[in-house]
């Protein structure tokens, strides 16, 4: 779970990107993270990470979430164990850091971090240019229970709130987009009674519209299934919202307030009657619903577009 840190003082405070505070929810990090921020001062941003306590692994993201949806805060404590690793900074007492190129923030991070073992560590960081060299650090980050690495432009500023090629994620498995839930079918056979697939949208920076770009029906797990129907449930409308553009009959339609992280094997060019994006997804799958993300940080057809036009040059690279 994405998380900002702000220490004024004595005081700690952790926020999620949406500015939901969350101090609450993990009151036993207050403490080591009291003790890791040097500085009087300061705001730094990472991700909190539940550790399974028998593998020392990371665990799912769902598992983080149960901190709050399942049990009291002393029992989840226990029971679910979190770090927080940190991975850049914001400001340093008076010192606004925004504008200093990722080399600067990550050399002021290694000054003003003191690791609290199992609880606040920072980043591992390699600067690597060597493909084969980038791999082997991927395979590494994998084989001790990491989805995969984050790739910076080292000259770049923080941007908050901004989606662009200047942090890019890298994973060995299928490659992932932030979309706008905006509408639903409901489940058949086992999935009856709830929502078994979703319709799923990109922004349009252009008409400020939600536009779709692909229904998911795959990656859920039942208790998946029973919670996100619950949620949406309280999202539901009655008919498409004003801010939609939708082609596809659903039996459910949505506020655009959820964004999930869908994977997908590739991007196809789809007919306007069927997404309205003009773009599709081949073999969409859910990954987690992205809590820190608010609708319009969602990935925009125009990124769509522009990733499609990347993939289709590989491909002529390899033909």
């Amino acid at each position: 779970m994405r998380i900002q840190v702000h220490k004024d003082g004595e005081k700690i405070y952790l926020y999620t990107r949406r500015m939901e505070n969350y101090t609450d929810m993990f009151p036993d990090l207050v403490p080591p993270l009291r003790k890791a921020l040097r500085p009087n001062r300061v705001i730094v941003d990472g991700e909190l990470v539940a550790r399974d306590k028998k593998t020392g692994k990371p665990m799912p993201f769902q598992e983080v979430l149960k901190r709050r949806r399942k049990y009291g805060v002393e029992e989840s404590a226990e029971a679910i164990p979190v770090e927080y690793h940190i991975f850049d900074v914001l400001l340093v007492e008076n010192r606004t850091m925004l504008d200093e190129p990722y080399t600067k923030r990550r050399e002021t991070l290694e000054k003003i971090v003191e690791e609290v073992e199992g609880r606040v560590k920072l980043v591992e960081q390699r600067v690597l240019s060597d493909a084969k060299e980038i791999k082997e650090f991927c395979d590494y980050a994998i084989k001790i229970g990491h989805e995969g690495l984050l790739a910076k432009d080292l000259r770049s500023s923080y941007r908050a709130g901004r989606r662009e090629f200047l942090w890019l994620k890298l994973k060995p498995t299928l490659e992932t987009l932030d979309l706008v839930v905006v509408g639903a079918l409901f489940g058949k056979g086992k999935r009856a009674g709830v929502f078994g697939s979703y319709v799923l949208a990109a922004l349009d920076s252009d008409t400020g519209k939600f536009k779709t770009v692909t229904k998911c029906g795959s990656g859920y797990t039942d208790e998946d299934l029973e919670e996100l129907t619950k949620m949406f449930k309280k999202l539901q409308i009655k008919g498409p919202h004003e801010d939609v553009e939708i082609e596809i009959d659903c039996d459910a339609y949505f506020k655009p307030e959820v964004v999930f992280e869908t994977a997908y094997e590739e991007i196809q060019v789809s007919p306007e009657e069927k997404h309205t994006s003009g773009m599709g997804l081949r073999f969409p799958r859910f990954l987690r619903v992205r809590e820190d993300r608010r609708p319009e940080e969602a990935t925009t057809v125009q990124e769509i577009q522009e990733l499609f036009e990347l993939q289709e040059r590989r491909k002529g690279k390899r033909a």
